[in-house]
């Protein structure tokens, strides 16, 4: 298996459905691993090259939601054998060319939904305008496994999915919040890892408070904490966090004057790619 440097490109978080390097880092070992990417492949648009890096982990492309429209895009793939039946739903995170996606984003203000609680008014209404995302049938072939994934904008959009449909397993990464406090207990049983790479700034909105005044959100399923050096914790202490993420940050400021880089470690730890190389293990 090969390492994965580090990576603070704008490209990388800007643009990761121009990447070509797919599935070829070494085996798949985990299901959190196979969505990490899974993930990250959502930023593809291009369906004749979804289908491409798809085959290179014998998956088959199912169908596609979204796709050559503004707004949210959703793939499902199934795997080509018996022995575990998977069948992923990623959906695609925020695109900076795509306003659809960046007005979703600001809309934070809570509103109730299909299910319970009140949610991210942006989130649900990007939600409702596809109802094929609504209709089960159409996200979880019948006899198989469903996980559920996202990154960033589409880790929120699958969070409302897989409170409506209960997959198997719902991976998301660099998720902002999505709900109330209700929403979030509605789903507590739901098996879901939770993601979040060091200082990653999305994870941190919409915030728990705004100008003193309690705004009402809060995060949903277990956290997994990648520390700076891209290893895994679950669910540490906040005070090693913050003392991780402070590290972090002003060890940062050397890289941010190059050429390319974005300039902040809250930016670049955003990055699909670096999530894939942490959850992989191959943070180099």
């Amino acid at each position: 298996m090969s390492k994965i440097s580090y990576n603070r490109s704008y490209s990388s978080l800007f643009f990761p459905g121009e990447a070509d390097d797919f599935f070829s880092f070494g085996p798949i070992m985990s299901d959190a691993a196979l969505c990490a990417e899974m993930s990250r492949l959502a930023y593809v648009k291009d369906e004749r090259r979804l289908k491409i890096y798809l085959e290179r982990v014998d998956f088959t492309l199912v169908r596609t939601i979204g796709y050559n429209k503004p707004g949210m895009q959703v793939f499902v793939a199934t795997a080509n054998h018996d022995v575990d039946p998977i069948a992923v739903a990623a959906f695609r995170g925020t695109e900076l060319d795509d306003p659809t996606d960046l007005f979703a984003d600001v809309r934070f203000w809570k509103v109730g939904w299909d299910g319970a609680g009140k949610v991210h008014d942006g989130f649900r209404d990007e939600l409702a305008r596809f109802s094929e995302v609504k209709d089960r049938g159409s996200l979880i072939p019948a006899g198989t496994r469903p996980l559920f994934t996202g990154h960033s904008l589409g880790a929120a959009f699958a969070t409302l999915a897989a409170a409506l449909h209960g997959p198997d397993y719902l991976y998301t990464f660099g998720s902002p919040r999505v709900g109330d406090k209700d929403f979030a207990a509605s789903i507590q049983g739901l098996n879901h890892s939770r993601y979040v790479d060091c200082c990653d700034l999305v994870a941190k909105v919409p915030p728990t408070e705004l100008m003193g005044i309690e705004v009402g959100y809060e995060h949903v399923g277990v956290l997994h904490y990648i520390d700076r050096h891209g290893a895994v914790m679950l669910s540490p202490p906040d005070e090693s966090i913050e003392d991780d993420q402070h590290e972090a940050s002003w060890t940062y400021d050397k890289y941010a004057v190059v050429k390319g880089n974005v300039p902040a470690r809250t930016l670049a730890d955003h990055a699909p790619i670096n999530y894939v190389s942490a959850v992989m293990g191959l943070r180099a």
